[in-house]
């Protein structure tokens, strides 16, 4: 495939690590992240199928980086972090507010705050910098305003939880309808038995974790005041997702850890290609069903190599014209080809590149190229 030219994704990542440098170890605690990444840590992670995500820096020794979303603008894409290389989870809502999120979960802690307090005129020049390379907001006003402030709240949990929602409250304006998501999470946090109509307002960065906690929800919940159906749709909701993103089982904790993703997908799949369901017409149709069939089995979670969600992603991009879903598909066949064998597959990768192109989704395209370009030399390197 052709070399991509420098751009504007290109030159950013180069000012990242430009910034990353000039920082001691020190400044890079007091940040919270690093705003680079070795090259042997990405070329592995891109061995394991992570392209979906543009690599540039770690969290406490997680990787991390921006989680290509093709019809958004990079500027909207969310910071993700990768754990043990098969989870990655939503970190911040976008690189401008990523310092306040990595140290989101110690402002329950007084001693932590303390020491932020201490710091915080060095945080200020430092994170100045820092959005004015990235752009964005400012998000160190809602930050301080929360760590000057004396909580009467005892349970560090229940502060916990009111801190990161506020937060995110904040971070979120202007991409979906985030107060009426959160409103209806903590409905479902407090009638275990609530499930929301609909997901079509709810910001899109969200939405594979929303989706992942109703797809549990709704399947326990098939014993109680739910129909078997229901539950099924909201099972295929999330198997639909990309997968090993935001896995999640019932909660909406301040600070999610995920589940292993797995073993989430198979309790999805299995019910929803079980043999007692009368299954929708819609879900047995679809390409991915054939995908849910084999992921259904606990036993084959450690030998698909994602060939059916390569065909299901070339069905709906030629045949029924959702791309959408297409970039879907071949996300979650670079998880399970990178997940299972010693290489992901490249001509899902490449794939994904001439379908970004085509529907003229031109950051997503540059970000996957800048990967694969970066990937193919490292690999004749070594």
């Amino acid at each position: 495939m052709e070399k991509y030219n420098k751009s504007n994704l290109k030159g950013l990542l180069e000012q990242l690590e430009k910034y990353d440098n000039v920082l001691n170890d020190k400044q890079k605690e007091v940040l919270g992240f690093s705003a680079s990444i070795s090259d042997e840590i990405r070329f592995h992670l891109l061995k394991k199928g992570w392209w979906s995500v543009l690599l540039f820096g770690s969290n406490y020794k997680c990787p991390i980086g921006l989680r290509i979303f093709p019809e958004h603008s990079y500027k909207d894409w969310s910071v993700v972090s990768i754990i043990e290389e098969e989870n990655a989870q939503t970190l911040s809502p976008s690189l401008s507010e990523l310092y306040p999120f990595c140290n989101l979960k110690y402002l329950n802690n007084n001693a932590v705050v303390q020491e932020i307090k201490d710091a915080y005129n060095e945080i200020v020049n430092l994170i100045s910098d820092f959005i004015t390379l990235v752009g964005g907001k400012d998000s160190l006003s809602f930050y301080s305003k929360y760590i000057n402030t004396v909580f009467n709240e005892t349970d560090k949990e229940l502060l916990g939880q009111k801190i990161y929602i506020d937060f995110w409250k904040e971070m979120s304006k202007g991409k979906g309808d985030f107060e009426t998501m959160i409103r209806e999470v903590i409905k479902m946090r407090d009638e275990p038995s609530y499930i929301p109509t609909s997901l079509e307002t709810y910001p899109f960065i969200w939405k594979s974790r929303v989706k992942n906690i109703l797809g549990h929800r709704s399947i326990h919940l098939t014993d109680e005041s739910f129909s078997e159906s229901t539950a099924e749709k909201y099972a295929w909701e999330a198997f639909q997702e990309p997968h090993g993103f935001d896995t999640e089982g019932y909660d909406f904790n301040y600070y999610p850890e995920g589940l292993s993703p797995k073993s989430d997908i198979n309790f999805l799949a299995e019910f929803v290609v079980a043999d007692y369901l009368d299954h929708a017409k819609e879900i047995e149709d679809s390409p991915l069903y054939e995908a849910a069939k084999i992921l259904g089995n606990y036993d084959n979670l450690e030998s698909y190599t994602g060939v059916q969600h390569m065909e299901a992603a070339a069905i709906f991009d030629r045949n029924l014209k959702d791309p959408i879903m297409s970039w879907k598909c071949l996300v979650s066949a670079a998880y399970w080809s990178g997940q299972n064998t010693d290489e992901t597959y490249l001509p899902i990768w490449e794939a994904a590149i001439e379908l970004c192109e085509a529907q003229k989704w031109n950051d997503a395209k540059e970000a996957l190229q800048i990967q694969y370009d970066f990937y193919i030399e490292y690999k004749t390197k070594i």
